[in-house]
């Protein structure tokens, strides 16, 4: 992969539910197109290969929760902010281990967006506890790679509040 910096999708305010599935197709693609980068990058295990969404569509979403949906969108909203913040901090320093972090944990998240936008609200309580277990392991392995790095004497892991601002970075109001 090139050096370019693509963006994923951003589902502005006046996103409506027939625009949804497009948007996740597109945010389907972006993944994709960064799968390589992130199985190289070492940050988190191998990203298995997503499912195919032809024929996705508003009729897909008749069997989702209204929740399910809102926070499909809600997520990609918060998974673009996070991809904007991560090229503005981090331009001049793309390469930096602490940048393809950031990196793999947006890619990581983009993945689990689309693997969840399509399911069952039964389907989704399930693979939501996989995520939140996956993405902590990820910034866990994040962690020790800093402390390693910068050969300091902080902690081994990240408290659950400590986790929770990763996903939260400075001077981003919720």
């Amino acid at each position: 992969m090139s050096d370019e910096i693509f963006c994923p999708p951003n589902p502005g305010t006046r996103c409506t539910l027939i625009m949804l599935p497009q948007l996740i197709g597109e945010l389907r693609d972006w993944v994709i197109g960064y799968r390589d980068w992130f199985n190289e990058c070492g940050v988190q295990d191998q990203m298995p290969a997503l499912e195919r969404l032809i024929g996705k569509s508003v009729d897909s979403f008749q069997h989702c929760a209204v929740q399910d949906i809102y926070q499909t969108y809600w997520l990609m909203r918060r998974l673009r902010s996070m991809w904007d913040w991560t090229v503005r901090e981090y331009e001049e320093r793309w390469h930096d281990k602490e940048a393809q972090v950031w990196r793999a944990a947006c890619i990581w998240m983009g993945y689990w967006v689309v693997q969840m936008a399509f399911m069952s609200p039964e389907q989704h309580e399930l693979k939501e506890q996989e995520l939140v277990m996956k993405t902590k392991e990820l910034h866990r392995k994040a962690q020790r790679a800093f402390n390693t790095l910068r050969r300091s004497p902080q902690k081994e892991t990240l408290s659950d509040d400590e986790y929770d601002r990763l996903f939260n970075p400075p001077g981003e109001g919720e």
